[in-house]
């Protein structure tokens, strides 16, 4: 039996409406990446990164209700 393999990136989201993380108007233009994925910083903001993670799922499960597009 033969294996596929998928290579895709980060944009395949876009036609869903989840944001992506580099692209103008995206993520990390709202956040600061070293104070979101960073394992010290997350000690000092821990609060701010649950939150971060938390609007992601709550996108993700949007998505899936099919609630967003």
């Amino acid at each position: 039996m033969g294996k596929l393999f998928i290579f895709t990136g980060s944009g395949i989201s876009v036609d869903s409406g989840i944001p992506t993380y580099r692209t103008k108007d995206s993520l990390w233009d709202q956040y600061d990446v070293e104070k979101i994925c960073t394992y010290s910083t997350w000690e000092d903001n821990m609060q701010e990164v649950y939150n971060f993670y938390n609007k992601r799922r709550a996108e993700l499960f949007a998505v899936e209700k099919g609630e967003r597009q």
